[in-house]
């Protein structure tokens, strides 16, 4: 179906002298404005425009207020929420004037925002009910935005955002926190929140003051705050592939067959879940920029996570890329190269691995992931586990996935544009899967965990990782934890406590990673130039000659088998910072000559003064 597209200002346009209300609703014969309150409270008609917009004034100051509009078409009579409010009641059952100053926290206008090149990102994927529930760690908001703002300890670890810290991670990514519909915020439920349907509003659950439609807006700004001034940015997991609902939601009503995906009249469902937004339609297109652009320029967002982004055309993936590089050039941006099942959109025309070339976006590398760790939710090995099969994709995901040698090459023309990763939110986390993959017992998981972080943070590529795996988190083997209770998916920051020693290793990985620099400012040229993988049965072995730094060059080692192998390279004038799970902060000077079972070495030559 084919409407007029409009570029006027839509949504509750506030002035504390009045408001002007914009609906695109281009089906509708007639439209009435229902606001709700007791001062101006009323039915207000809306004139209807050329462009399939309708309008009306409202004098007053209107802040806070609650509105739906009534639309009269020739399917019916439906009473719905704006679809682009900025502002929402509890349960999204109706829109909220919002005035803008009124969700600005004390001194944010004003505040320094870190310096976070996306190219040097390191990203700690987490929930914001999984970082704060634990009742252990006393959060006084667990389970709200504001609870991440919180600075606690627990037996004198640094556990919340300050853990993140710690760490040496440069981003916290969030998963959604734009409105979503599939849990009461009257209570505390939980629910990873892939099923939004409008946009520009915070996800209510989320909110400490729930009386107050500003105060969602205003606490996520407090948390962008608080994270900035730890030099910290935030990325938003956002869902442009779908809404949870299809023919009851906003869209539809307002112009039925547009905003989705159709082939031969009949709605399709690239998602899965049971729709696809049409993003080569205009007024489709006009929704995810400007939602975009709002979070980035007004709450000073540092990235964005596009899910199913396989299901968004790459010419509007490209110009989305274009469009917030122009707002922050460092601004992270990278999502899935899949869809959820067939879609309408030509396989071409699609967001896939490969179509990122050269482009400055990332996408994430399932086969890297694959290759270190096998299966998601299977039994299958990696190259870990001691699976000889996965050395191959493990070398060339080390290499950043470019195109190499004739031997090892992906899906990359320079290495930032590749996401790597042994887990996320969805399917087994580490732990589970090692565990029923190997069932060992969890000294040897946490060699093969150390293992898994060393090839992860020493390889060239984007690194990110789930909340909790550096430390051995589990979920009980619940390979889809989407909306089970916090028990199963709370972090228990007791296990930082508990396994210290790992959580401790991937801090110093985090920090060597940085003293090295290569991984994250080497192109494709200079890896080729500069990379040399080291001839090994079975281990992987590779020297770093780098440009820059302390260090003039490095040479690391991984081996997953259960046997002490052969290191079959010089290392005479190297010093020892890595071995057997152990930092050496200092450097031993020491010949290595082999490679402990399920551990990585790493020495460096350090540069003459």
């Amino acid at each position: 179906m084919m409407y007029p597209a409009t570029d006027r200002p839509l949504g509750a346009l506030y002035t504390p002298e009045g408001t002007t209300f914009v609906l695109w609703a281009p089906a509708a014969q007639n439209v009435t404005l229902l606001l709700h309150g007791s001062r101006e409270s009323g039915e207000f008609p809306m004139e209807a425009e050329d462009d399939g917009t309708f309008h009306t004034y409202v004098p007053g100051d209107l802040a806070g207020r609650y509105y739906n509009y009534l639309l009269r078409s020739e399917a019916g009579e439906f009473e719905i929420v704006d679809p682009y409010a900025k502002g929402l009641s509890l349960n999204s059952t109706s829109a909220a004037v919002i005035d803008p100053a009124r969700t600005i926290p004390e001194g944010f206008l004003e505040h320094l925002r870190p310096h976070l090149p996306y190219r040097e990102a390191i990203i700690y994927e987490a929930h914001v009910r999984d970082m704060t529930m634990d009742p252990g760690a006393g959060f006084t908001w667990p389970g709200r935005l504001l609870g991440l703002t919180e600075e606690k300890t627990l037996d004198g670890m640094a556990v919340g955002t300050d853990h993140l810290v710690e760490l040496g991670v440069t981003h916290l990514h969030l998963l959604p926190i734009q409105d979503f519909l599939t849990v009461d915020e009257t209570k505390d439920q939980f629910n990873w929140g892939y099923d939004p349907e409008y946009y520009f509003a915070i996800e209510g659950s989320y909110a400490v003051d729930r009386t107050d439609p500003h105060a969602r807006a205003r606490e996520l700004k407090c948390l962008i705050q608080h994270l900035h001034k730890k030099g910290l940015g935030l990325v938003m997991d956002v869902v442009y592939n779908h809404t949870y609902r299809l023919e009851d939601s906003v869209y539809e009503k307002v112009a039925p067959g547009y905003f989705y995906r159709m082939s031969q009249g009949a709605y399709t469902n690239g998602s899965g879940v049971g729709n696809e937004l049409d993003t080569q339609k205009p007024m489709v297109r006009r929704l995810i920029k400007e939602s975009l652009l709002y979070f980035a320029r007004e709450f000073q967002v540092d990235g964005f996570r596009f899910d199913l982004w396989g299901l968004m055309d790459i010419d509007f993936s490209k110009e989305l890329v274009h469009e917030l590089r122009k707002v922050n050039p460092h601004i992270l941006l990278y999502g899935e190269p899949w869809g959820g099942a067939a879609s309408a959109l030509p396989l071409q025309e699609m967001t896939l691995k490969g179509t990122q070339r050269g482009k400055n976006f990332s996408l994430f590398n399932d086969d890297f992931r694959n290759a270190m760790k096998g299966g998601n939710d299977d039994t299958t090995r990696g190259y870990i586990q001691e699976n000889i099969q996965g050395r191959n994709g493990t070398l060339t995901g080390i290499a950043g996935s470019i195109s190499f040698s004739p031997q090892l090459y992906g899906f990359t023309q320079e290495p930032w544009e590749s996401i790597n990763y042994h887990s996320s939110h969805d399917n087994l986390i580490l732990y589970d899967k090692l565990k029923w993959s190997t069932q060992e017992g969890d000294t040897m998981i946490a060699r093969r965990t150390k293992l898994a972080f060393a090839i992860l943070l020493l390889s060239f590529g984007i690194p990110f990782f789930h909340a909790g795996t550096e430390f051995m988190r589990t979920k009980f083997m619940n390979k889809d934890s989407y909306n089970l209770p916090d028990d199963i998916n709370r972090i228990r920051w007791g296990d930082k406590l508990r396994w210290r020693d790992v959580c401790e290793y991937v801090r110093q990985l985090i920090s060597l990673r940085k003293r090295i620099g290569a991984f994250s400012h080497y192109n494709a040229e200079e890896i080729r130039e500069h990379l040399v993988f080291l001839y090994s049965d079975w281990i992987i072995a590779y020297t770093l000659e780098l440009t820059q730094g302390p260090y003039e060059s490095v040479l690391i080692a991984h081996n997953p088998t259960s046997q002490v192998r052969a290191l079959s390279h010089d290392t005479k004038g190297m010093e020892l910072l890595v071995e057997e799970g152990t930092f050496y902060s200092e450097g031993i000077r020491k010949m290595i000559t082999t490679v402990s079972p399920v551990s990585s070495i790493v020495l460096v030559k350090r540069r003459k003064e």
